[in-house]
């Protein structure tokens, strides 16, 4: 690039034709960029800046809740691990939890949970 007659930076080696276009586009960023506060162009910017904020706190709320959700199934799965009469109450409240917990247990090669808590609770209404 080199400096044009009146300032202004031109790409060496183009045709005349891309210099006065490149020059042009020039002028309307300077025109642009130098607009006043009530041109359109700036308030775009505004926005631009105003939107930013909000879309960070969006993906914070949207990061926060997924944490959340992740540790209370984890925690979810942990408790319902460890105790059969848990599971029960879960049967009872949440079947659809449930299920998922028993393919998930089955899908990692765990078997027989299901088939232990069926027979237990069988046998307790006995």
């Amino acid at each position: 690039m080199r400096a044009g007659r009146d300032g202004k930076r031109a790409l060496v080696g183009s045709t005349e034709a891309n210099r006065e276009e490149s020059l042009k586009a020039m002028d309307d960023l300077q025109a642009w960029t130098s607009a006043g506060p009530s041109s359109p162009a700036s308030t775009c910017l505004r926005m631009a800046c105003t939107l930013d904020p909000l879309a960070k706190k969006i993906f914070k709320g949207v990061l926060l809740a997924e944490l959340v959700g992740i540790f209370g199934a984890y925690f979810l799965f942990k408790k319902m691990n460890a105790s059969q009469d848990f599971r029960q109450t879960m049967s009872k409240k949440f079947p659809f939890i449930l299920k998922v917990y028993y393919k998930s247990t089955e899908h990692s090669g765990m078997y027989g949970i299901r088939e232990q808590d069926q027979e237990k609770w069988l046998n307790s209404k006995n």
